[in-house]
């Protein structure tokens, strides 16, 4: 490899954590090594962060891409790559009396100032102040639309870190905490995603299609979920707001993983992995394929072609 690598990007189900979904010491001490060495680790997950915090005992990345591109965290702060733009004075001033004692309302600063697509990067520190997601009112035509065309439909949404479905969500995530999901007391902002169980629909995903508004995508995981999102919401634009926040360039940021939403950050960071258990899609797209995830096939394939071989440049 000629490119400096300096960044790390990673799925983590079928890809970085094992078959018991788990982080192992193995790949934790080479992501600490990585980090060490100056690289930015990054998760870039279809998980929510309550689903990602799990894993922050073994080992706390630099940032996590959560809910495919939705929801972007650096360091314990929450960037949007569709959010407010503060000006330094006023951010500043919201930290000031942060550290005063003074717990500012970071909603109300939302309804404060105005959103601009494509602006810079805006940190709050665990305030939820803009969701990139769908709008209640078109979600429930969508979810009312699925129902009417498949009655015996297992449905969810995400919204505000909590789950709402209609069937028993352990099916797909054991342990999984979730309400019961009522079409008409949907939260009355914006949803993060829907997911639809594709057997529950007779694996007629491509039908979904035509209840979509403009702006929606429709993607599938694990060849059993089909998840509704805001088209800006991707693992490749998250990417993109890191690399700009980080100043790095893509030729030098490296990527994992298994499934067809991790295709587009596979294709164009400057070096594409494929997990050796993914989809063939996903090969189809990478530059070099990696062991399977539960022999720590992405930390095996860091040590051997980063960290044995590192032309890294510290970007903290």
């Amino acid at each position: 490899m000629t490119n400096k690598i300096q960044m790390i990007i990673t799925d983590l189900d079928k890809s970085l954590l094992n078959n018991e979904r788990q982080i192992t010491s193995y790949t934790k001490n080479v992501l600490e090594k990585c980090m060490q060495k100056g690289l930015v680790v990054v998760f870039a997950t279809a998980r929510p962060l309550r689903a990602v915090k799990i894993f922050y005992e073994s080992i706390i990345p630099n940032a996590v891409i959560c809910h495919s591109g939705a929801v972007v965290y650096i360091n314990n702060k929450r960037y949007y790559t569709a959010g407010l733009e503060l000006s330094n004075q006023r951010f500043e001033a919201a930290f000031r009396s942060r550290s005063a004692g003074v717990k500012p309302f970071v909603s109300s600063l939302a309804r404060s100032y105005p959103r601009k697509r494509g602006s810079d990067l805006a940190p709050f520190v665990n305030k939820l102040f803009y969701k990139n997601g769908i709008k209640s009112i078109i979600a429930k035509n969508i979810l009312k639309n699925i129902i009417k065309g498949y009655p015996k439909a297992n449905l969810a949404i995400e919204c505000n870190d909590e789950i709402y479905a209609n069937f028993d969500l352990t099916v797909y995530w054991k342990e999984t905490v979730y309400k019961k999901i009522d079409i008409e007391n949907l939260p009355q902002e914006n949803i993060d995603k829907i997911i639809i169980g594709l057997e529950s629909i007779g694996n007629e995903i491509s039908q979904i299609k035509k209840y979509l508004s403009k702006g929606l995508y429709l993607a599938t995981s694990e060849g059993e979920i089909g998840i509704i999102m805001n088209k800006k919401a991707t693992k490749w634009n998250g990417i993109k707001a890191l690399l700009k926040h980080y100043k790095i360039k893509k030729k030098n940021a490296i990527a994992f993983g298994d499934d067809f939403m991790d295709i587009e950050m596979i294709e164009k960071c400057g070096i594409g992995i494929a997990m050796e258990n993914g989809i063939e899609e996903v090969k189809a797209k990478a530059k070099y394929i990696c062991g399977r995830n539960d022999v720590d096939g992405v930390s095996k394939w860091i040590e051997k072609n980063v960290l044995n071989n590192l032309q890294a440049e510290p970007v903290r």
